[in-house]
């Protein structure tokens, strides 16, 4: 069997790694400690009890692209939609800026399928269809931020949503785009809200994508 003899001369012995970073050759004579490429990085944990608004900040130029999750989250009131607005300067946007898009599908009894959109709203809406506040109702999504720290073009934003919005079992699913146009500034994040009433409760993640 040969034996393979690796040439570690180049290493910086006073690296030090961090948590989820891999070894990696940084050139032809020298490795050293680096992000692990294609990975999710946590950025943020956020546990909502009775809130009006939810920020979530922490995005700028380290990532190209951000990912947000929102887990079983609860409203406090009855028949209700999740919107959201984005945040730059530390201020949440609220002009009539946000066109979307809403690709709704509901089974209940009969499955139906329902187009809705905007072509200027003070806010996106990502779920469509009402999301009902009984015990074991909820709704949980995901969001792609691309490039919000890009100060060229206007920000666009998908999202892929679904829930329960009848305790007997009635879910859906929304396939939702979005964008902001009210300027090309950078943002920093992204609040949510319900359309009227508290989030009783939620999980909310911010990553970087690596």
């Amino acid at each position: 069997m040969a034996i393979i003899t690796l040439n570690n001369r180049s290493i910086n012995r006073s690296d030090t790694a961090s948590a989820g970073q891999v070894w990696t050759a940084t050139s032809a004579t020298a490795a050293d400690f680096q992000a692990a490429g294609g990975a999710w990085n946590l950025i943020s944990t956020t546990t909502v009890s009775s809130a009006s608004t939810v920020d979530i900040t922490g995005m700028d130029s380290t990532y190209v692209n951000y990912k947000i999750v929102g887990s079983q989250i609860h409203p406090a009131t009855d028949n209700v939609t999740l919107n959201a607005r984005v945040i730059i300067g530390g201020s949440a946007q609220t002009g009539s800026d946000y066109p979307y898009v809403n690709h709704f599908i509901k089974h209940s009894g009969t499955p139906s399928h329902v187009l809705n959109s905007s072509s200027d709203a003070t806010s996106w809406k990502l779920t469509y269809g009402s999301g009902g506040n009984a015990t074991n109702e909820n709704l949980s999504f995901e969001m792609d931020v691309y490039n919000p720290s890009d100060t060229s073009l206007y920000k666009t934003f998908t999202t892929i949503s679904t829930g329960l919005d009848n305790a007997g079992g009635d879910i859906y699913m929304n396939i939702n785009g979005a964008a902001y146009r009210g300027s090309t500034s950078a943002i920093t994040g992204v609040q949510f809200f319900m359309s009227s009433g508290n989030i009783d409760s939620a999980i909310i993640k911010l990553y970087g994508i690596s």
